[in-house]
């Protein structure tokens, strides 16, 4: 995926979280939230990516509710182990980010995975 491409299923992910349930503008949106889903199927590292590109282009609370306990929690609950150090980075250099964590849920975390993140949302 090009970066291109990843800015604008960015940009039709946040779209379609604020357009109003079962509008026209939401079902428009719908093929960006559907590949979100495919590409946590499969690249976790593009949807980290994604995360990112979400996260710098929309800190609303709908936007920020959703890519917490959605993508975020995803790619934490699915890859948690290997991008644990990556998120706790990114959320030092960012608060706003950090407090992202304060909606996830542990699922099937791992205890060491939940425990860091409920580090990193305890302190922003």
């Amino acid at each position: 995926m090009t970066n291109a491409e990843l800015e604008s299923v960015a940009e039709g992910w946040i779209r379609y979280q604020l357009a109003a349930e079962g509008s026209t503008e939401q079902a428009e949106d719908w093929n960006s939230v559907s590949t979100v889903f495919d590409i946590r199927a499969g690249d976790p590292n593009l949807l980290w990516q994604l995360i990112l590109a979400i996260h710098s282009r929309n800190q609303s609370d709908e936007v920020r509710c959703v890519l917490s306990a959605g993508p975020l929690e995803d790619l934490l609950v699915d890859h948690g182990t290997t991008f644990i150090e990556v998120v706790e980075q990114q959320a030092n250099d960012d608060p706003g980010f950090a407090s992202l964590l304060r909606g996830v849920y542990r699922r099937s975390m791992t205890g060491d995975v939940w425990r860091r993140v409920m580090e990193i949302a305890n302190r922003s």
